[in-house]
């Protein structure tokens, strides 16, 4: 949810801050005001998460819901695993992640999805980190399509990010970019 749209939903969890584990069970409107698409129904989301020896953070979780397409409702699931290793300034993340929509187009048309991503960081200072990550997604519509982006993060005031990036598609198209974000 965000601050300028409704949202009605709830979280029922169950914590061992001792353990680093987490359950959660969330439940949801099934709508978002900006998508023009009605409302309908509740959607649910369940999510269990371990942390081991202060380093590794293991999840899993599920969504699933409906959307009001027209004129064939989509019944959807997503599901996955993630994985966290954090040991002084490196980090290596990944998640692996499946899905089903009953009605993709709106018209009936049923579609798998996967995808799944690799991240590693390296934070130099608290000014300075890198990121370099690879992407991995799967569609009947788009098919399979990768793309690898390197992210040098600086802050050059408490209050500021300059964030330089440089991102490569699978077609060996380059792209490069560069954001200062501010907040006052």
């Amino acid at each position: 949810f965000n601050f300028f749209d409704d949202g009605i939903g709830a979280d029922f969890s169950l914590t061992n801050d001792r353990g680093g584990f987490e359950a959660h069970l969330a439940t949801v409107e099934s709508y978002v005001p900006q998508s023009g698409i009605p409302k309908k129904g509740i959607n649910l989301m369940g999510t269990v998460s371990d942390t081991l020896a202060n380093y590794l953070t293991l999840q899993a979780y599920r969504y699933q819901g409906q959307n009001g397409l027209a004129p064939i409702e989509d019944r959807f699931w997503r599901q996955g695993v993630q994985a966290l290793y954090s040991r002084g300034n490196f980090q290596l993340g990944g998640a692996i992640q499946t899905g089903y929509d009953s009605s993709a187009d709106g018209y009936g048309l049923g579609m798998l999805s996967s995808g799944g991503f690799v991240q590693a960081s390296w934070t130099f200072n608290s000014a300075t980190a890198l990121y370099a990550r690879y992407d991995d997604v799967y569609d009947p519509f788009n098919l399979r399509q990768t793309d690898g982006v390197l992210d040098l993060v600086l802050r050059p005031r408490r209050n500021m990010r300059l964030n330089l990036e440089g991102k490569r598609a699978q077609n060996r198209t380059n792209q490069f970019g560069a954001q200062l974000l501010f907040a006052y």
